[in-house]
């Protein structure tokens, strides 16, 4: 259902919000701000040996990893502490952070809608980048699409790996490039030495492109489209927030707001098996600031995303978010 409808005030997150607000950075949605939903207590800080909570109460336990690579572990060792307690009933431990999956199924998906039938990729050697990889070989194979190419670059060697794409740019009309958008400003210009741009071949990204004029000030890059979530919930969630405190919210607050709403939604309406696993996947999922979320059996997270479109020094959206959940995902 709908968390808003459901009551619950902007000044209920307000310390959910305000923890992340020391901590937060602009980009960490998409690289290291991670929440976490298990059954035990309430709880926020982070997961690493001097983890600190900041708040407690019945229910369930909402942690924060500060890095992709603490995920394995940190997931490892919530379910391990949820086994140990015999009196709690649901075993599962959820990720309600925008997963790299998330945007390559929805940008994959929609450029084979589009027509788009042979894929390259040009991905950077890192962890967002290997997960992204294997996101899309997967995608891909799911979609019936051709993977024509795929160059990983790692330090120094984005100019070759460019250069071999360039070679076979004929036989492919979209590439796939999960940088993060730091790492763009070097992409482009190779794209660009290259003779590589939108114009022939489409260029796909993930929601780390989302709202930041590095990306969309790039000449090489106008006409790219990526995955992201529609900018209007968080600009009404900001509109709120700033009548009610006077400040910016960082763009990471939807997922503490996310989170605390969806747990007072749950406790309100779905009594005592509110944090069961049935209930906490519901195949509808739920709606939060940033749209559609339902979480799967393995912990993982689906979102209902919208498709955009780089153009000037700003974005479209030009493929709006679904407005439910069909089957198994988009």
């Amino acid at each position: 259902g709908d968390l808003e409808r459901e009551g619950l005030a902007v000044r209920e997150c307000r310390a959910a919000v305000q923890a992340d607000a020391g901590r937060a950075r602009d980009d960490e949605l998409h690289r290291e701000d991670v929440a976490l939903l298990a059954p035990g207590v309430v709880a926020r800080g982070a997961v690493n040996p001097a983890h600190r909570t900041v708040g407690e109460g019945p229910g369930v336990e909402l942690r924060r990893l500060e890095r992709i690579d603490t995920l394995e572990t940190s997931i490892k060792e919530l379910r391990e502490k949820v086994d140990a307690n015999a009196s709690v009933g649901a075993r599962g431990v959820y990720l309600l952070s925008f997963l790299v999956e998330s945007y390559v199924d929805r940008i994959v998906d929609y450029a084979a809608s589009r027509g788009k039938q042979s894929f390259a990729a040009l991905i950077p050697e890192n962890d967002y980048g290997r997960v992204a990889d294997a996101a899309f070989q997967s995608a891909a194979a799911r979609k019936g699409v051709r993977v024509i190419a795929v160059e990983r670059f790692g330090p120094g060697g984005l100019p070759a790996a460019v250069q071999k794409l360039a070679g076979v740019s004929s036989s492919f009309d979209a590439l796939f490039i999960p940088e993060q958008a730091e790492g763009m400003s070097a992409v482009a210009q190779a794209l660009s030495a290259n003779g590589l741009d939108s114009k022939k071949a489409q260029l796909l990204g993930t929601g780390v492109w989302d709202g930041d004029q590095r990306i969309f000030g790039s000449v090489a890059l106008q006409g790219g489209w990526f995955a992201a979530p529609d900018p209007q919930g968080f600009r009404n969630f900001s509109q709120r927030y700033r009548q009610r405190f006077g400040s910016e919210p960082v763009r990471t607050a939807t997922l503490s707001y996310d989170a605390v709403a969806l747990i007072a939604a749950l406790v309100k309406t779905q009594g005592a098996q509110r944090f069961s696993e049935p209930v906490l996947t519901n195949p509808s999922g739920f709606a939060g600031i940033d749209g559609l979320f339902r979480f799967r059996a393995d912990g993982t997270n689906e979102r209902g995303l919208a498709v955009h479109r780089i153009s000037g020094n700003s974005s479209t959206v030009i493929s709006p978010p679904p407005r439910s959940f069909g089957g198994s995902g988009y």
